[in-house]
């Protein structure tokens, strides 16, 4: 197994295109460990619904991002106290996903350092039934790549927190994330350690058998490839909330007379059709929701479509703003 070194960014947009460079570009017989550790964020699995998974709401006021990775799972919270681990490996077409062979060492260099680390049916790793890692994996024709989280000294708060999306009022077929309980690795440790500590132990034991010399350092060029990569996917609504599979959302608005009920049809992240609930006044509502249809479903758009449609406080209970607000998960 070979290092990937790494620019030691915490940017979790580059950090994910580095990983899909990797695994799309490198030769992936020796194989390879990655590690990296990114600032705050939500990153959700490929195929899931942002809007069940995450409480926004949280991540808005917090300033905590949001993004898609290329592989499935769940969603979950990175930060500083978290460390990411991908190992890249050849992929046989042909062959069905192995977690095997990626999560043993990973077992085994955590209990090598004092964790009593297990694995479960689901692929993740736990101690005292406790969960430390979720895990995801991705292929393409030639190579593939599992990688997962390591709690180490995580605002286990946060990531409670930011994944308490409700879901209220949604209805879709994207994955959905299980919850369970959560620890730090760093209060299983004895004698206690810091995260620099861990991360080099961690290393070296995932490297036993890596050949003298084998690191693998990328060049300016395929820098250059992985910085346009994280712009132009996971730095994109498009990716991160327009891929979500087709969904129904409904919300009622509580501030026009009557609080009539919305349900609004979201395909790719954008609205396709807005219907009011039957018995409800469609006159003017019928008027506002007419300019929605086309519209992103972001709270922004919303409040932008609404103001063209002449949203009225007087006529309406509330502004742009406030009916976009209520509209919005």
């Amino acid at each position: 197994m070979r290092w990937i070194e790494t620019r030691d960014s915490h940017d979790p947009a580059g950090n994910l295109a580095l990983e899909e460079w990797c695994v799309r570009n490198l030769d992936p017989e020796p194989g390879y460990l990655l590690l990296y550790v990114n600032e705050p964020a939500v990153i959700v699995g490929k195929n899931q619904n942002v809007y069940r998974e995450v409480d926004l709401a949280w991540t808005r006021a917090h300033g905590v991002p949001v993004l898609r990775r290329i592989s499935g799972g769940g969603a979950v919270y990175h930060d500083p106290g978290n460390l990411n681990f991908s190992v890249l490996r050849p992929f046989r077409p042909g062959a069905r996903l192995d977690f095997d062979a990626y999560l043993e060492p990973v077992v085994q260099a955590l209990r090598a350092l004092g964790v009593p680390a297990e694995r479960t049916a689901r692929n993740d790793l736990t101690v005292g039934g406790q969960k430390i890692s979720g895990n995801a994996q991705f292929t393409t024709m030639r190579s593939m790549f599992s990688h997962g989280t390591l709690l180490f000294d995580a605002d286990l708060g946060a990531v409670r927190a930011s994944l308490a999306g409700s879901g209220e009022g949604i209805e879709t077929g994207a994955v959905p994330s299980r919850r369970s309980p959560v620890t730090n690795i760093r209060a299983h440790l004895a004698p206690p350690t810091d995260f620099a500590d861990f991360r080099e132990r961690f290393a070296r034991a995932m490297l036993a058998d890596a050949v003298p010399g084998g690191s693998v350092h990328l060049d300016a060029a395929a820098w250059a490839e992985i910085d346009g990569l994280a712009e132009t996917r996971y730095r994109a609504w498009e990716w991160t909330y327009g891929r979500a599979p087709r969904f129904t959302i409904r919300r009622t608005l509580d501030a026009m007379p009557g609080a009539p009920g919305v349900t609004l049809e979201i395909e790719h992240g954008v609205i396709s059709a807005a219907r009011i609930a039957a018995g409800c006044d469609t006159r003017r509502l019928g008027h506002l929701l007419a300019h929605l249809t086309g519209t992103r479903y972001e709270r922004g758009a919303l409040r932008e479509a609404l103001e063209r449609a002449g949203a009225d406080p007087g006529l309406d209970g509330g502004d742009a703003a406030t009916l976009a607000t209520a509209l919005h998960a």
